[in-house]
C-alpha cells in the first residue's frame, strides 16, 4: 500500500515537472518572439539598443522625452527604457545590462520613485523574472523580491504567469496600432482640464536602505562608464510643499557630483495645464517643449565639461 502511493506522488510529480517545463518553455518562446509592447520593449533595451542617449525611469521618463528633438540637438541615436510602474530596481537591472555591452554617452534617470519601504516595489522586481536565468548580471536583485524566490524560480512557468494576457497582446500583429511607440516613447495626446493637486500634509518616512544603495550605484556605474550623468525631476501638475524624494536625491547627487535638475515645481508649467494630459504626466506638446529645455540645460552642462564627470 505505502510503495502504491509512493510510486503515484513520484508518477504526478514527474507529470508536475514535465508539463511546468513544457508550458514554461512555450512561454518563455512566446515571450521573447514579440514584435511590441512592454515586453518586447525591455528585452529590446536590455539586450540590442546601442543608442548613444538612454533615458531611464517609470511612466514620466517614457511620456516625456521626445527622441526627434534629442537627436536633432545632440546628433546622436536616442533610447528611451523608461516603462511604466518600475522603480530603482528595475532601472539598475536595466543599466547593469546595458554596460555589460556597450557604453551610452549621455543616461539620463529620470526619478519618479520613491525611498519609502514598502512591497508594492519589490513586487515589481517581477518584470525582472523572465530574464532571470539568462541575465546573471542582476540576479541578486531578483532575489530581493522574496526569501522564497530562488526556490520559485525553479519553475519554467513561474517567471512568466503574471505576464500571459501581455505576451498574447504583444505577439499580435496589430498590437503597435494601438499605442504609438517611437524608441520608448509613447506621446499623450489629451489635455488636463481639472484643478491643480496640492500636497501640503507630507508624512516623512524610514528611508529603504537598499533603494537607496542601488540608486547610489546606478549613478556611480553610469557615472563609471564615462557617460555623461543627469538625474530629472520631470513636471507635475502638483504643488508640492515638501518632498522627500527630492531632498535624498539632492544629497546623494551632490555626493556623487550628479546634476539634478527638478522641475516639480517649476512656475511656468504649473501655471500651463494645457501642458498636461493628467496631473502626473505632460501631454505631447508639453513633453516637447520640456525636451528642448532639458537638451539646452544638458549641452550647456557638457560644454561646460568635456570628460564625462560634471561636478
Amino acid at each position: 500500500m505505502l510503495k502504491n502511493i509512493i510510486l503515484k506522488v513520484a508518477a504526478l510529480l514527474i507529470i508536475v515537472m514535465v508539463m511546468d517545463f513544457i508550458i514554461g518553455r512555450t512561454l518563455r518562446h512566446f515571450y521573447f518572439t514579440e514584435t511590441s509592447g512592454v515586453h518586447f520593449q525591455t528585452t529590446y533595451c536590455m539586450e540590442k539598443t546601442n543608442a548613444k542617449i538612454l533615458v531611464f525611469g517609470a511612466s514620466r521618463a517614457n511620456h516625456h522625452y521626445v527622441p526627434a528633438i534629442f537627436e536633432d540637438s545632440f546628433k546622436m541615436t536616442f533610447n528611451n527604457t523608461g516603462r511604466d510602474g518600475v522603480g530603482i530596481f528595475y532601472q539598475n537591472a536595466l543599466l547593469r545590462s546595458v554596460l555589460q555591452r556597450y557604453k551610452p554617452q549621455v543616461i539620463i534617470l529620470d526619478w519618479s520613485g520613491m525611498f519609502n519601504k514598502d512591497q508594492y516595489s519589490y513586487d515589481m522586481i517581477a518584470a525582472l523574472l523572465p530574464y532571470y536565468r539568462t541575465h546573471p548580471e542582476f540576479r541578486d536583485i531578483v532575489l530581493l523580491k522574496s526569501k522564497f524566490e530562488k526556490l520559485k524560480l525553479l519553475s519554467q512557468c513561474y517567471p512568466f504567469n503574471s505576464e500571459i494576457l501581455t505576451t498574447v497582446a504583444g505577439n499580435l500583429k496589430d498590437s503597435k496600432k494601438r499605442k504609438t511607440n517611437d524608441k520608448g516613447y509613447i506621446p499623450l495626446l489629451q489635455e488636463w482640464h481639472g484643478r491643480i493637486d496640492s500636497v501640503k500634509n507630507v508624512t516623512v518616512y524610514e528611508a529603504d536602505p537598499v533603494k537607496i544603495q542601488l540608486f547610489t550605484e546606478f549613478l556611480r556605474l553610469a557615472k563609471r562608464s564615462g557617460a555623461y550623468v543627469f538625474v530629472i525631476f520631470s513636471p507635475m501638475y502638483r504643488t508640492i510643499h515638501y518632498s522627500q524624494e527630492v531632498d535624498i536625491c539632492r544629497k546623494i547627487c551632490a555626493e556623487e557630483k550628479i546634476p539634478l535638475y527638478n522641475y516639480l515645481q517649476d512656475a511656468y508649467f504649473l501655471s500651463n495645464r494645457q501642458l498636461f494630459q493628467d496631473i502626473g504626466h505632460l501631454n505631447n506638446k508639453g513633453a516637447e517643449l520640456f525636451s528642448r529645455l532639458v537638451c539646452t540645460r544638458i549641452k550647456a552642462d557638457m560644454t561646460k565639461n568635456t570628460d564625462g564627470n560634471i561636478p
